[in-house]
């Protein structure tokens, strides 16, 4: 007769759990977008604010063109979607184009103080891209941008 310990049956299970949840895939936003109703279209950002955005930003507000590979392996993909999901409900700059002004200026305000105020690249999304980590520089270079941006706004009333 066999005997398996404790400890094997265990780890077998959490094998079987692991391989089990792979079939239950996301719905990662993989399509691409309208270009001339993002963010970049309309608001014409400077090559170091797009590049900001580009890189600590689009993953998740955007539109990701590339997924990382544990994207693909739930349950991180799990929360990976949850994420992703969240921020779009909040601001998404593929859609951009699709807000009235005064919500752009509402949403442009608030993009700078949750950077500002470190909330924004989240912290989870940092520990596996730490290149999207603003530095104090860039976030004051972000705010002036999003300064701008308002006072247009608020002018074109």
């Amino acid at each position: 007769m066999v005997r398996v310990s404790l400890r094997r049956l265990v780890l077998l299970m959490i094998l079987l759990v692991v391989v089990a949840i792979q079939f239950f895939p996301t719905s990662l936003d993989r399509a691409p977008a309208d270009p001339f109703q993002a963010l970049e279209a309309s608001l014409q950002p400077g090559p170091e604010v797009a590049g900001m955005l580009r890189r600590a930003c689009n993953d998740c507000h955007g539109i990701a063109r590339e997924w990382p590979w544990y994207a693909s392996v739930a349950p991180a993909s799990w929360l990976v979607a949850h994420d992703v999901s969240e921020a779009k409900e909040r601001v998404d700059f593929a859609h951009w184009a699709q807000y009235p002004p005064h919500t752009q200026a509402r949403l442009l305000e608030a993009m700078c103080e949750e950077v500002h105020q470190g909330e924004m690249p989240l912290k989870q999304y940092l520990w596996m891209h730490r290149n999207a980590r603003l530095s104090p520089a860039e976030v004051q270079l972000f705010c002036a941008w999003t300064d701008r941006e308002r006072a247009k706004l608020d002018g074109g009333r």
